[in-house]
């Protein structure tokens, strides 16, 4: 499977994988164990750039609107870029 692939897997499965995620960090938290669990073959990048697609469309798809504020979404986007 290629990362795009599972970028849309992951995304689809939203729901049941990430239903107690309140925040892009726990949705973070979450997709990474998902990948460790169901994608080990992924480097790091790929890993990264997975959670990074999947949170984009999350995000479009306004998936944590109904969730919780978006104050803490800053600090997710500095821990992406470390």
């Amino acid at each position: 499977m290629t990362p795009e692939s599972i970028v849309n897997e992951v995304a689809d499965s939203a729901d049941d994988l990430l239903g107690d995620a309140r925040s892009m960090t726990e949705a973070r938290a979450a997709i990474r164990e998902y990948l460790a669990a169901n994608h080990p073959g992924l480097d790091k990048l790929q890993n990264e750039q997975v959670v990074a697609g999947v949170l984009a469309i999350l995000d479009e798809e306004g998936f944590f609107e109904t969730r919780s504020d978006r104050s803490s979404w800053n600090e997710d986007e500095v821990d992406a870029e470390e």
